[in-house]
């Protein structure tokens, strides 16, 4: 995610569960950030697959929109089954590197993965007509 903020093209403001501070109702906090949020980056895995929280309170939220006005990018991370119950996110293409998911990969190439999915997140929000810096 720290790669994200190196961009030149657009200011990112990440929000993931660690900025939930201790006796704050966690589950409001998720749902006033998802609907400020302009972009979902969801990291795939079957532990996300399998969380029904992601499944039926934060995914709905991005895939049945009437019309899409938050970007979904979606992140091979761990292996899984990609023919499975994929909870509406089958339509949209999942970033892979060279056919791989991030953990199948070497370090080295770990690093070609995260440089090349910044150039492709960047590449989308240009064509979205997103503000850049």
């Amino acid at each position: 995610m720290e790669h994200l903020l190196l961009s030149k093209k657009f200011k990112f403001d990440i929000f993931t569960d660690s900025d939930i501070i201790l006796g704050e109702n966690w589950n409001t906090r998720i749902i006033e950030e998802i609907k400020n949020s302009d972009v979902g980056l969801f990291l795939l895995s079957a532990s996300f697959f399998g969380s029904d929280y992601i499944s039926f309170v934060e995914l709905p939220k991005f895939v049945n929109q009437k019309k899409l006005k938050k970007e979904i990018i979606s992140i091979g991370i761990e292996k899984f089954n990609v023919g499975g119950d994929l909870r509406g996110l089958e339509k949209y293409q999942i970033f892979l590197y060279k056919g791989k998911f991030y953990n199948e990969l070497s370090p080295k190439q770990r690093i070609e993965f995260i440089i090349e999915l910044i150039k492709q997140i960047e590449l989308k929000l240009l064509k979205r007509d997103f503000i850049s810096n």
